[in-house]
């Protein structure tokens, strides 16, 4: 892929986690005097999208964007092994953990659904820990910019 379809997915990615912390850090919107707007919803769908960008923007990097995965499991799994351990290495930073690479696997196959889920609150949704996904997408993200700095 091109550097400037690059730096978009990067880019827009920024934007969906800019959004994902505004909406994260306020919940609970009192736009009204009675009741308040519940921002949880759009803060776990902005929070979900910006992860899979910056998957897709590691996948592009790595260069194997083509066919791009829409599961976010998916994109994981499509990543070469060199920036699989780069990123467990940098969540275990974010998170004080030790994953391997079966344990964020399944991170991100629980999270899978929730593009659509919490976009369009089809029924039941999955619980999601907004802490845990922010700590996967500053992980996500710090693995972008030390294996393609270009796009800082």
């Amino acid at each position: 892929m091109s550097a400037l379809i690059d730096r978009q997915l990067y880019d827009t990615a920024n934007s969906y986690h800019q959004a994902a912390l505004v909406l994260m850090h306020n919940k609970m919107s009192s736009d009204t005097p009675a009741t308040g707007v519940d921002l949880t919803h759009p803060a776990v769908f902005c929070a979900a999208v910006s992860l899979k960008l910056y998957l897709a923007s590691l996948s592009v990097l790595g260069e194997r964007g083509r066919g791009m995965p829409a599961c976010l499991s998916d994109l994981y799994e499509s990543l070469d092994d060199t920036t699989k351990n780069r990123l467990i290495e940098k969540f275990d930073e974010y998170s004080n953990t030790a994953s391997t690479s079966v344990d964020l696997a399944g991170r991100l196959r629980m999270l899978d659904d929730a593009v659509i889920t919490w976009r369009y609150f089809l029924g039941e949704a999955e619980a999601v820990n907004l802490d845990e996904l922010d700590e996967m997408i500053l992980a996500t993200k710090a693995t972008i910019e030390e294996l393609g700095p270009e796009l800082r």
